[in-house]
């Protein structure tokens, strides 16, 4: 057997022995969207008194809205709209322009004409910084999310058992061959992807180190997402943006505190 089919089975062990966590999977759909729909980007929900929220540089930029009643989650509320804005700048409105926003109830006389009148049109920079690139209708998918392969519980056991298959010593995978590392390990990383819950991409490290671990449940992490045909999602060279709440707040329907990340290669 060569070592790349070895690596597999050992994963797939590991993976299967390992605590998985709750997680649910955003996916870009094909479908008609509202102002009350899920979605990236967009028009979004904005009750007849109020107003898009704005700092001082003027509003921010919904970036996206999520139906909580199609988020199936133990820790997520069952009902509201939730957004997401920042303001669109070279860099992505951090630390501060951004803001969370729930509606526990939603005015179904609201009209889109209505929400668009209340909205200033994009500057050109803004529309070269934003990095949703259109509004894009979302599906949800609730799994069961297996360990990262990039963790230390994950590789701990992976080693263990690739050894005694192989009779080596590895004791790191950063160094293995180019075919296990990427072919294989970060094949079966569960880290990848837009999401609510679950674990965290990061193209420079998790910015919660070492003392802001009380943001300890991902609330979105949306992904760049492009292919061949172009561009839909795009935080500056291909980045990650995070939104992260401590769960007990969050299943208190409390997004007073958030931590906002985007970072980028």
């Amino acid at each position: 057997m060569d070592d790349v089919k070895i690596a597999e089975e050992c994963a797939v062990r590991a993976l299967d022995e390992l605590p998985k966590t709750k997680a649910v999977r955003i996916k870009l759909a094909e479908k008609k969207t509202d102002i009350f729909s899920s979605k990236f980007g967009g028009t979004p929900y904005i009750p007849h008194d109020s107003a898009p929220p704005e700092t001082s540089g003027g509003q921010l930029r919904m970036l996206a809205q999520i139906d909580l009643s199609e988020v199936e989650h133990p820790s997520v509320p069952d009902s509201g709209l939730l957004q997401f804005w920042i303001s669109a700048d070279d860099c992505w409105g951090m630390p501060d322009d951004f803001k969370v926003v729930y509606y526990e109830d939603i005015d179904r006389t609201v009209t889109e004409e209505e929400v668009k009148a209340k909205i200033s049109p994009m500057a050109d920079y803004e529309t070269e910084f934003f990095p949703v690139h259109g509004e894009f209708a979302v599906d949800f998918e609730a799994v069961d999310e297996t360990c990262p392969t990039d963790s230390r519980e994950f590789k701990q056991l992976f080693l263990k058992y690739y050894n005694e298959a192989t009779g080596e010593n590895w004791e790191e995978t950063w160094n293995m061959p180019f075919n296990i590392r990427h072919g294989v390990l970060d094949r079966y990383n569960s880290i990848f992807g837009h999401k609510t819950g679950g674990s965290s991409d990061f193209c420079q490290g998790d910015p919660r180190y070492p003392n802001g671990y009380n943001y300890n449940f991902q609330l979105l992490q949306m992904s760049s997402d492009f292919d061949r045909d172009g561009e839909r999602i795009m935080w500056g060279d291909a980045g990650i943006g995070h939104f992260f709440i401590d769960e007990n707040k969050l299943r208190n329907k409390d997004f007073s505190d958030i931590m906002y990340y985007a970072d980028c290669c």
